[in-house]
C-alpha cells in the first residue's frame, strides 16, 4: 500500500489578514515613515486593497490619521506613566 503524500501548506500570507487590519497596519507604517500626508491610494496599494475599502471601514482618510495620532498619544502616556512610576535612585 502506498503512503499518502504529505500535504504542503503554503506559508501564511499577508492577504490572510482582514482588510481593515491590513489598512491600519500599513497606514501606521506609512504615516510613521512619511508623515500623515500620504494619500489613500498609497495606503490602499500597500494594504493590497482599494480606496473604497478604506472608505467602507473608516469613512475618510482623516479618520485613519485621527486613529494614528490617538495611538501615538496613548503610547506617550503609557511611556510617561512607566517613567513616573519607576523607582528612581539618588542622582549620581
Amino acid at each position: 500500500m502506498r503512503a499518502t503524500p504529505k500535504t504542503i501548506q503554503s506559508p501564511p500570507s499577508e492577504l490572510d489578514k482582514p482588510a481593515k487590519e491590513r489598512i491600519v497596519y500599513e497606514a501606521t507604517r506609512l504615516f510613521t515613515w512619511w508623515g500623515v500626508n500620504i494619500s489613500s491610494q498609497m495606503i490602499a496599494h500597500f494594504a493590497h486593497t482599494n480606496v473604497a475599502t478604506i472608505i467602507k471601514h473608516f469613512g475618510t482618510r482623516e479618520r485613519l490619521v485621527f486613529d494614528f495620532l490617538k495611538s501615538l498619544i496613548k503610547q506617550a502616556e503609557q511611556s510617561w506613566k512607566e517613567i513616573t512610576t519607576s523607582e528612581v535612585g539618588p542622582p549620581v
